[in-house]
């Protein structure tokens, strides 16, 4: 950080007419840019003018004489010592079909955002800048466009955007104010990260804090103050300054002494937490969690903003900015800013293996603890699709819930993986065995061969790691196809104003979403659950006490519940050993016991798919005339699961390894319809299983039930031996 503090201001000013026009407005280019422009620019206080590039373009084609004086005036602007940077609303241009036909305005309102824009919108970047570049440059050699405000703050949908804002070489992004919404232009700033102090923006939306590894563009949002932006149009102007002066002297710091008792003593009831959770006032909890505001920087930054269009009463903006300076403010361009911001904010971060330490460090104390949050991770512990085998524990810590999980699924084998060597030890001294392992290892560079995970578990580790887009590709890498992500996030996005020092992924569930989908994951589920209130944990200010449980998995697109379903039954088919007969109704104790009859597999597959939000349903028939059969009727029975799989009831044996794509309704009604296996293997053929599967057995079907509910009473059926 800079060792003297500074207080910077910068008053910024779009410089652009009305799109679309307002009932009672009409486009006058003298009132509404360069006559507010031009006595901005005369005076001796910096400014920063948002040169709107649409408009600009589209009177290039449509108004050359006015494009020119646009021109000129930015010359002026840079010949005076103040700034220019770039400002666009895509609807402007005139590919995007801005028309002035007899006296009528009409804008594309399909291409207000720049992320909408139908052409490339990395050359339309590049395009704008360059144009700058070429109309002032040969007023000053040294200019270069560095800062960007998206047209009416639509800066999201971000990814699209902000990559083409760094491919040209900008490095600030000015379009975000805190608290700001509009669901008719389609924005949302409502978990904005600042009030007003710089940040390394998130590449996939501004508003959010990037982690340690983006540090493309600096953010530099528009001053808030009382819940409000900066302005300086209209009466606003005149006394714009004591606003800036009442945010520079707001207190930062942490929970003050209630707080900390408050704490203190709530830790001491540990033993009744969950339902002392259950009565707690939210403002309580909050007095709980000792979180306090994140100042990134040492000096203090505001950004006003302003319209050309708006009303602007030049002589007092300038003169409230006299008065700034007078006591004690910096008054510099929005370019100049973002230069300063961005040496504090590098300075005030930490290199990788910085922040690899200071992670190992600041979690000793929790990792090799005994307090757990055990409710929350035995949450997590149950979306591990059980048809997994191989386990990747990312950021095990000490190895307690490795171990944890082996015990829960006796058939996996786990290996955790943690950058603190010191964690590692504990974990192999206490936690491993023949199915348990672990490594030291960091989550950007994991020592595996692509596809060996058919799962891999992050327990609130992924908010931890420095570059998380590498940490996923890497999780994407190790896992088999098929293979899932099952994650706890916490939602810290969610109360900015609360922030936690060693949470570098500050996020929620939008942004978890977009971030899995571009590493490649598929078929993403976030449930945010308050585990604050529902399953009796701490407070944590930052997520409002909100974790996401996520699952993603490793798929080609396309993948559909049926074919999901057939991996399942494929699994359970040679996974289980149909001599030996099951004792439980519960899935995982079936699959772990490694044997069932019928209704073994059936149970087994029913817990499985549930698991996953696919309804599932046994169905227990009766068989008359058949040659296992036993009594006067000959009678015998078969157990398979119905499934409403993309829509649609189908009939599924894992013990035959069979997949019917109709209900049983159907199926007995109209038995033909049931074919059995069309490629039958040699345990199939020997075990009699089209004796169950095809025609043959559902011709004979008397009678069948469809059990609905979870199934702790049902008649167990154990079934015959193949015929001798």
């Amino acid at each position: 950080m800079s060792d003297v503090p500074r207080r910077l201001v910068a008053l910024t000013f779009d410089y652009e007419t009305w799109q679309p026009i307002p009932p009672g407005k009409y486009i006058d280019w003298d009132a509404d840019v360069f006559e507010p422009a031009q006595r901005l620019i005369e005076q001796d206080i910096p400014v920063t003018l948002f040169a709107e590039l649409g408009e600009y373009f589209w009177l290039d084609v449509n108004d050359p004489p006015i494009a020119r004086r646009m021109e000129d005036q930015w010359r002026d602007a840079i010949r005076r010592g103040h700034d220019v940077q770039l400002h666009l609303h895509p609807a402007w241009l005139p590919e995007c079909g801005a028309t002035h036909v007899d006296g009528d305005w009409h804008w594309d309102t399909r291409y207000a955002k720049a992320s909408d824009y139908p052409g490339d919108l990395d050359a339309l970047i590049e395009r704008c800048v360059t144009r700058l570049h070429d109309v002032l440059r040969p007023v000053d050699p040294e200019y270069r466009v560095t800062c960007f405000r998206a047209g009416a703050y639509q800066a999201q949908p971000f990814r699209r955007l902000s990559a083409a804002l760094v491919r040209a070489g900008i490095t600030c992004d000015s379009s975000v104010y805190a608290g700001g919404v509009s669901e008719e232009r389609g924005y949302d700033y409502s978990r904005a990260y600042s009030q007003g102090e710089p940040y390394f923006a998130s590449p996939y939306d501004p508003q959010l804090r990037g982690t340690p590894a983006e540090t493309a563009l600096v953010e530099l949002p528009i001053a808030i103050e009382h819940g409000s932006r900066v302005m300086l149009d209209g009466a606003e102007g005149a006394s714009f300054d004591r606003r800036v002066v009442r945010r520079a002297n707001l207190p930062v710091g942490g929970p003050g002494l209630v707080a900390r008792v408050a704490e203190a003593l709530y830790a001491r009831l540990r033993p009744i937490r969950r339902a002392l959770n259950r009565v707690l006032p939210t403002s309580f909890a909050r007095l709980l969690s000792p979180y306090g505001p994140e100042r990134t920087t040492s000096s203090s930054y505001s950004v006003a903003i302003g319209h050309t269009k708006g009303d602007l009463r030049a002589d007092e903006v300038i003169a409230a900015g006299r008065r700034l300076i007078d006591s004690g403010f910096e008054l510099v361009t929005l370019a100049e800013a973002a230069e300063l911001a961005r040496v504090e904010l590098v300075s005030n971060g930490r290199s990788r293996a910085d922040e690899s330490a200071f992670q190992v460090a600041r979690e000793r104390g929790a990792v090799l603890g005994d307090e757990r949050n055990e409710s929350q991770s035995d949450r997590l512990q149950r979306l591990i699709p059980l048809d997994r085998q191989r386990i990747l524990d990312l950021g095990c810590g000490a190895g307690y819930w490795s171990e944890r999980i082996s015990q829960l699924y006796p058939w996996m084998h786990v290996v955790g993986v943690d950058l603190g060597e010191e964690f590692i030890a504990v974990a192999r001294e206490r936690h491993a065995s023949d199915r348990v392992e672990f490594t030291v290892a960091d989550f950007f560079a994991l020592p595996f061969e692509d596809g060996v995970f058919d799962c891999v578990y992050a327990d609130n580790s992924l908010e931890h790691a420095y570059d998380v887009d590498d940490a996923l590709r890497e999780v994407h890498r190790v896992l088999s196809w098929q293979g899932v992500l099952v994650a706890a996030i916490p939602s810290d996005a969610r109360n900015p104003a609360n922030a936690c020092d060693d949470h570098t992924w500050k996020t929620w569930p939008e942004d978890v979403q977009r971030r899995l989908e571009a590493v490649g994951f598929r078929d993403i589920t976030i449930d945010e659950v308050d585990v604050f209130r529902r399953l009796g944990a701490p407070p944590f200010a930052p997520s409002d006490n909100r974790l996401m449980y996520v699952t993603a998995w490793k798929r080609k697109d396309g993948w559909t519940q049926t074919e999901r379903a057939a991996e399942a039954v494929s699994w359970l088919y040679n996974h289980l050993d149909p001599r030996t007969p099951s004792t439980s109704n519960d899935a995982t104790e079936v699959i772990a016991d490694g044997g069932a009859l019928c209704a073994g597999y059936a149970v087994a597959l029913r817990g499985l798919l549930e698991r996953e939000g696919i309804e599932a349903n046994i169905v227990q028939m009766t068989a008359t005339d058949h040659p296992r059969g036993s009594g006067a009727d000959d009678a015998d029975t078969h157990v398979v699961v119905q499934a409403r799989l993309d829509g649609r009831l189908a009939i599924l044996d894992a013990m035959a390894r069979t997949t019917i794509p109709y209900g049983i309704d159907e199926l007995v009604a109209q038995p033909t319809l049931a074919s059995g296996r069309s490629n039958p293997d040699g345990r199939y053929e020997e075990r009699g299983y089209a004796l169950y599967d095809t025609a043959f057995w559902y011709s004979r079907v008397s009678r069948y039930r469809v059990y609905r509910s979870r199934m702790s009473r049902w008649r167990r059926n154990t079934h015959r031996a193949p015929l001798g």
